[in-house]
């Protein structure tokens, strides 16, 4: 065979390789792909419907049944809190909770009653154990959440009110009990997110001033700092401005 005749078939052989290569890599697999992307949209869709009817299930359920277990003593007005603090906590699990857990609270809105029952629960941590023996805790983080709220709204009164309430109980070593500390460090990080990194990171003072601080605080506080601070902020910063702060008070 002559030597161009040989280079044209070897080039042709090539080509016909390369189109066969590029037909199974290209064309089939995209066929594939479609089916498949096809088959993920169905199963996502399907998991979607799935998600929004439990959550759907938790939004209307009654908890009327949990509530009597828990305390049938309760007042309506308690009720109706302990039933928001059931489905908002059952929420954790859900994809949506943020929002979800945000519709709770927008609910509430509209019952100042509600809301005055869980500041109470919050200031008041005796009566919240004997009210709501299993669910103390999660009626506490749900105050929380409310006065955030409400404070985000441009209404900060519950918020530094309960900051003082929970900062004077806990001068006295005696009650850091049951989680009375985390209750500290969950507004400290309130009012933080309300008020702004920068701002607090520009008004230490502030800050120290807002939480009435004290001594026995200190390591709480720390606490509440090194968490709450941390977005775009070292702990060398946090040592900086307010750790030196806190050792002349």
């Amino acid at each position: 065979m002559k030597k161009s005749n040989l280079l044209i078939t070897v080039g042709f052989a090539s080509l016909l390789i390369f189109g066969l290569a590029h037909f199974k890599k290209g064309s089939v697999p995209r066929q594939v792909a479609q089916a498949s992307s096809k088959k993920e949209v169905g199963l996502n869709q399907e998991f979607r419907n799935k998600l929004i009817q439990e959550e759907t299930k938790i939004l209307t359920s009654d908890q009327s049944e949990k509530i009597e277990k828990e305390n049938p003593r309760l007042s309506r007005v308690e009720k109706q809190l302990l039933s928001n603090v059931i489905k908002y906590d059952l929420l954790k699990r859900s994809l949506n909770r943020k929002a979800l857990r945000e519709q709770l609270i927008r609910e509430l809105k509209g019952r100042p009653e509600v809301f005055q029952i869980a500041v109470q629960a919050l200031h008041d941590l005796d009566s919240t154990l004997q009210r709501f023996p299993e669910s103390q805790a999660q009626v506490r983080i749900f105050a929380v959440d409310l006065v955030r709220d409400r404070a985000k709204a441009g209404d900060t009164g519950p918020l530094t009110a309960s900051l003082e309430r929970v900062s004077k109980e806990l001068e006295e070593k005696s009650n850091w009990k049951r989680g009375r500390d985390q209750d500290l460090i969950d507004l400290i990080g309130a009012w933080i997110e309300v008020k702004g990194t920068q701002y607090v990171l520009q008004h230490p003072k502030e800050m120290v001033s807002t939480i009435h601080y004290h001594p026995e605080l200190k390591k709480a506080v720390i606490q509440a700092f090194n968490l709450y601070l941390k977005d775009g902020v070292n702990d060398e910063e946090v040592d900086r401005i307010f750790h030196s702060h806190l050792n002349q008070i």
